[in-house]
């Protein structure tokens, strides 16, 4: 009799534990799913905020560089007096990360086709002229040589000056420049601008 037992007793104990074996591999897998499932989905909706990050961080790292444009008639209130009584004023422009800032700047400036800077009430000489940056380079001394090509529209008196001023004030701008010779089809700017005033 205590050996019945004792035999019905442990194939309780085994059926018990297969059963409980079996509610914990079967069963309980798709409780756990579906509590579990929320991670991946809570993971997947932060992973594009993890890599929107990447895709924000360039705007919010953007240089900011100048290029001048003109105040005409404004005799030196807002930047630099140059020519009949006009003003060089400095504008502002974002750009993407670039070590080459002086030729970014330089493309900047050249890339303006519009005759006024947007609502500014400053005035581009350039807006004529068709201008390409073919080669920017800084010696040890500071001494910048900027190479373009394309045409140059100057028109007279005061619009040379002004033209000249928006292309060296832009060059001039970075504390390693300390002087800067600027050639447009391979002549230099100071020889054009002595000749067209000749």
């Amino acid at each position: 009799m205590n050996k019945t037992t004792l035999i019905i007793l442990l194939v309780v104990i085994v059926l018990a534990l297969t059963g409980g074996l079996y509610w914990y591999y079967k069963i309980r897998p798709k409780n756990a799913q579906s509590t579990t499932s929320p991670s991946p989905t809570v993971s997947q909706t932060l992973s594009p905020a993890n890599s929107a990050s990447p895709t924000i961080s360039p705007s919010t790292t953007k240089q900011t560089i100048k290029i001048f444009m003109i105040a005409i008639d404004d005799n030196g209130k807002s930047g630099k007096k140059i020519g009949c009584g006009d003003s060089v004023v400095a504008v502002d422009r974002e750009i993407l990360p670039t070590q080459a800032v002086l030729k970014a700047a330089m493309e900047q400036l050249v890339s303006i086709k519009d005759k006024n800077y947007g609502q500014s009430g400053l005035y581009n000489a350039l807006y004529q002229s068709s201008l390409n940056v073919d080669s920017v380079s800084i010696d040890e001394n500071g001494k910048a040589t900027i190479k373009l090509s394309g045409t140059l529209q100057l028109v007279g008196t005061c619009e040379d000056p002004r033209l000249e001023a928006q292309l060296r004030e832009t060059a001039m701008q970075f504390p390693t420049v300390k002087s800067a010779d600027i050639f447009i089809n391979d002549k230099n700017l100071t020889e054009i601008m002595s000749l067209e005033g000749a």
